[in-house]
């Protein structure tokens, strides 16, 4: 049926977090049935385009690698995702239940932020949000995916990964909304795949010299654009993530 692992954390107050790096041998529907009032799936892809839809008979919507997206349905309503056969998908999904999170102490606040952005009613039972490109989240998996702890130690990794990659997604809602709002554009995917690019090169090689000028004529970006993409994927300037990873 498939070749690749699907591995799966589940915390304490019903959080549960699976990692996907898998291809299937044909295509594939796989179906997330809510046993609640309000479920909430937080989805992130690492690698190929995923297509989700409500219902197997609905029109699928694409979710683009590296964008966020977050998907809340009510009780009974399938949550579908569509898998191409011979496709590599490197993705992860967190999947939270209101009602498990609110019998957990402390859960409150984050609970009601959730409701308060995601809110269900009688006549829209499903919401979808496809959110922006997020190279941040990418970091935050693999620095996990690279880990070699076990144990306690990497169980309270995996806990803070799954509230760190929640913590990202609800910011990049509410900075596209803001963005939204102001009328500021972002880059594109193949931009922002350049800006990784670059990210990982300087990496690589921090004991080279390095200048916006030359960063930009290697890949083809404006200053402008080349300034906005390492703000978005790291929240420095080209020069503060230089100085950051010579440290």
């Amino acid at each position: 049926l498939a070749k690749g692992t699907i591995s799966q954390f589940t915390m304490k107050n019903g959080v549960s977090f699976l990692n996907y790096n898998v291809v299937f041998h044909e295509d594939i529907v796989v179906k997330n049935i809510s046993e609640h009032l309000q479920n909430y799936e937080f989805i992130y892809s690492l690698e190929s385009n995923l297509c989700h839809c409500f219902g197997v008979d609905s029109i699928p919507t694409q979710i683009e690698k590296f964008r966020t997206a977050i998907f809340c349905c009510g009780k009974k309503l399938d949550s579908v995702f569509h898998f191409a056969k011979d496709k590599e998908y490197i993705f992860s999904a967190i999947n939270v239940s209101a009602i498990d999170l609110g019998r957990e102490e402390g859960n409150d606040v984050f609970l009601q932020k959730l409701q308060s952005i995601f809110k269900l009613t009688e006549t829209d039972d499903r919401i979808a949000y496809i959110g922006s490109l997020n190279l941040k989240i990418a970091d935050v998996i693999h620095q996990l995916n690279d880990t070699t702890q076990n144990g306690i130690i990497r169980s309270l990794l995996i806990e803070a990964t799954i509230k760190t990659i929640m913590a990202l997604q609800l910011q990049q809602h509410s900075d596209d909304l803001e963005n939204l709002v102001l009328n500021i554009g972002t880059l594109s995917n193949k931009e922002m795949t350049t800006i990784q690019d670059l990210s990982s090169l300087i990496k690589r090689h921090p004991e080279n010299e390095y200048t916006i000028s030359s960063l930009c004529l290697r890949s083809g970006l404006s200053k402008a654009k080349l300034q906005e993409g390492f703000r978005l994927m790291h929240g420095f300037t080209v020069t503060t993530y230089i100085r950051h990873t010579r440290i």
